[in-house]
């Protein structure tokens, strides 16, 4: 007798749609003729070239030296910047006690996330893994958040409420101050597993119900499954969520609300059974093999917790398996698949019951939407061997944001073809020579066809004139550096972006200065 698998699959089937081809356009403007006679045509639309322009310079990193960022004030074709030196972001680390503020003598991680001030989008993070008493973090300039973590001792993580602003080449002092052991709420209790303590070792941690901040450190759970949290002061709500301290243990995680005061909680993971495995292929519309696609799967198990499974690479037949957990019998979990860059396969997303181990059979991802396009110069000749690429900046109808950048270079006849998952894109456009980058935001929706979507063409992108510029990169003398240039640092440009649904700015150039400071960009002009 066969034996029956215990999983199921739920899926909506396609309904066959006519074939044909969809135009569409990008969001604002395609061309410089769109606007003014003065006009560029950027991703958010007509706008003055000299204005909103902002740059970035990279010294060296890897002595401290990190970004600086300039505002572009003026139409000069030439254009120095003089780089004032490091950006340190330093302070006291001290704890509060009943007769005031005292130095704090434990060690102390600080991390610094945030963005640069002047070019929105441009995110930024440094993190010093190591300081008693005080701090020095080297920082590019930007606006922060401030978290220091003490690493001998259970207090909660310190987290700032004000941004820390740090301009070139500044020294911002920001004192950290942890409050008082005795001002901390105690949460104590047990987790079990079925009325048991654990075999596994788990670990709990509080979270602020609104923001998901953490409110304390990470604790493992003794042999009995016993644990106790630090909290910060003033807290009355907190998400205790427990997770397994190896994140390839077949144990799910769990979120629960306590309400503080109170007394020793017990928390429960509940009974979700052992591990099992499953199986299935992946293929193509066509019945071609997937190879190199990474599989998982993530959703409730049983016991009310959820999990997701270690991903998997499928082989060159499509083959994989995986190891997961039982769902319950009306909650179904999903299993996801994401083809290479290079694959025709576009994402997959299946509802799926598991009750044991079994196959799931043979799978067939949606074709991805084939997208084809055409680059002309601003005299209308034909653009070829221009480099484009695709990258997904925001998800649309529910799907996942699809994870790789989609590239092509035009044919000869300036003619492009990309094939990407339905999302919104920024296209960026890097013509070779004398002529700028440009970007362009489109929508690609995906309306459905007999297998996969229909096929998209995209209306034709006019590149813009350039204007070359030029300049040295100075050291201040008071920057500490061994030259009074800055020579091999990277410079990158950015325009400030209005649409709302793109990034706050949009890459324009990027170069390296030469050993003498001196830098080359070509910016978009009419």
């Amino acid at each position: 007798m066969r034996r029956r698998s215990g999983i199921a699959l739920l899926m909506l089937a396609l309904i066959p749609l006519r074939c044909g081809k969809k135009t569409t356009s990008f969001h604002h403007c395609a061309s410089d003729s769109d606007c003014g006679s003065t006009q560029v045509c950027f991703p958010d639309g007509c706008g003055d070239p000299t204005q909103g322009l902002r740059v970035e310079v990279t010294p060296n990193a890897h002595d401290g030296l990190y970004a600086e960022d300039f505002v572009i004030g003026t139409q000069a074709n030439k254009q120095d910047f003089t780089l004032p030196g490091p950006s340190i972001i330093s302070g006291d680390l001290s704890q509060q006690n009943g007769q005031g503020v005292m130095p704090y003598s434990g060690l102390v991680s600080i991390q610094a996330l945030g963005e640069s001030t002047l070019i929105p989008g441009v995110i930024r993070s440094f993190q010093l893994s190591s300081a008693r008493g005080n701090y020095q973090l080297p920082v590019a300039s930007g606006t922060y958040n401030l978290l220091a973590n003490a690493t001998e001792e259970p207090l909660p993580p310190l987290q700032l409420d004000a941004k820390v602003v740090v301009a070139p080449g500044d020294s911002v002092v920001v004192p950290m101050v942890f409050p008082s052991s005795v001002s901390l709420s105690q949460l104590s209790g047990r987790l079990l597993i079925g009325g048991q303590p654990p075999a596994s070792a788990l670990a709990v941690q509080a979270f602020d119900p609104n923001t998901q901040r953490p409110l304390s450190q990470r604790t493992t759970l003794d042999s009995s499954g016993s644990f106790q949290l630090q909290v910060a002061p003033a807290v009355q709500d907190v998400l205790v969520q427990s997770f397994p301290v190896n994140a390839d243990a077949d144990i799910p995680r769990k979120t629960f609300s306590v309400a503080l005061p109170t007394q020793p909680v017990t928390l429960e993971l509940g009974v979700f059974g052992s591990a099992f495995e499953i199986s299935g292929r992946l293929r193509t519309s066509n019945g071609d093999p997937v190879a190199g696609a990474t599989v998982y799967i993530d959703g409730p198990v049983l016991g009310g917790g959820t999990f997701r499974s270690r991903s998997v690479v499928t082989s060159s037949t499509g083959a994989f398996t995986l190891r997961t957990l039982a769902t319950p019998p009306d909650r179904p979990a999903t299993l996801r698949a994401f083809a290479p860059p290079e694959s025709p396969c576009g994402l997959l997303s299946v509802a799926v019951i598991v009750l044991g181990p079994g196959s799931v059979g043979t799978l067939a991802c949606p074709e991805k939407v084939q997208v084809k396009g055409s680059v002309v110069l601003a005299n209308g000749a034909q653009a070829a061997g221009v480099a484009v690429a695709a990258q997904p900046i925001a998800a649309i109808r529910g799907q996942p944001l699809p994870s790789s950048v989609a590239r092509a270079t035009t044919d000869n006849t300036g003619t492009y073809t990309l094939y990407v998952d339905p999302a919104v894109y920024r296209l960026d456009f890097a013509p070779h020579g004398q002529l700028p980058r440009s970007s362009r935001f489109v929508t690609i929706v995906g309306d459905p066809a007999d297998s996969g979507f229909k096929p998209v063409e995209i209306e034709p992108l006019a590149l813009s004139n350039g204007r070359r510029l030029t300049g040295t990169l100075y050291f201040a003398p008071t920057a500490g550096a061994n030259s009074p240039v800055a020579g091999v640092a990277s410079v990158r440009f950015f325009r400030l972006s209005t649409d709302t649904s793109a990034p706050a700015s949009v890459l324009l150039a990027e170069t390296v200065s030469d050993p003498s400071g001196s830098y080359s960009a070509i910016l978009p002009a009419r």
